[in-house]
């Protein structure tokens, strides 16, 4: 009997994450200027996760229009 081999989901690092959210912004219509005072914040591990829930604030709002 054949068995499937479901491939372990792939978790994001917060690093890959943020990256994938900007794009996903920028694709939604997010202007270059929200998106580079987002990334003013910082680049520790505390700002990229603030960002990450700013980034995913700003696609919430968007979806809801």
């Amino acid at each position: 009997m054949p068995v499937l081999v479901a491939p372990d989901p792939k978790v994001l690092s917060p690093e890959e994450e943020l990256k994938r959210l900007e794009e996903e912004a920028i694709s939604l219509g997010m202007s270059h200027e929200e998106l580079a005072k987002i990334q003013a914040i910082g680049r520790c591990p505390a700002q990229i996760r603030i960002r990450i829930e700013l980034l995913k604030h700003w696609i919430s709002r968007y979806a809801q229009r």
